[in-house]
């Protein structure tokens, strides 16, 4: 016979980040320590090297997920890391050149799984050829 006692549980805001310790008795009440250990989530951050991306990935970060963050060109990506070194355990980069291109993703899930996506990419502002707000702005920024 087993009989289980939970000796303490902890969570945090995140509902993925928890902590539980069992205590498992056996039938001559010997005690036996159960340890359970949670993967963290992956999450995919779009426009990564930007002003609000910074925070995601600074929270994302500190709550334990992994996090891969797409980024227009490879030197974005190790310039974040060049300025926070100590994420580079917990973060990766893939370079997205136009995120309006039909298909560009596609290898990208592929060859990765994501548990959560925050898409805070947009389409750039610097273009003077960029006349048509649908077009050159929501179309992009809502189809990727």
């Amino acid at each position: 016979m087993w009989m289980v006692f939970c000796s303490s549980v902890s969570t945090t805001i995140s509902t993925v980040h928890f902590a539980l310790s069992v205590q498992l008795f056996t039938s001559i009440n010997k005690p036996l320590f159960l340890s359970i250990t949670l993967k963290m989530p992956h999450t995919l951050v779009t426009g990564a090297n930007s002003f609000v991306a910074a925070h995601i990935l600074s929270k994302l970060i500190a709550e334990g997920h992994t996090v891969t963050g797409s980024v227009r060109r490879a030197s974005a990506g190790a310039a974040i890391l060049a300025e926070n070194p100590a994420w580079k355990e917990k973060l990766d980069f893939i370079e997205i050149t136009d995120y309006a291109t039909p298909g560009i993703w596609d290898d990208v899930f592929k060859t990765q799984s994501f548990d959560y996506i925050v898409h805070v990419a947009a389409p750039l502002l610097d273009n003077p050829a960029n006349t048509d707000y649908d077009r050159d702005y929501l179309r992009p920024s809502v189809e990727g």
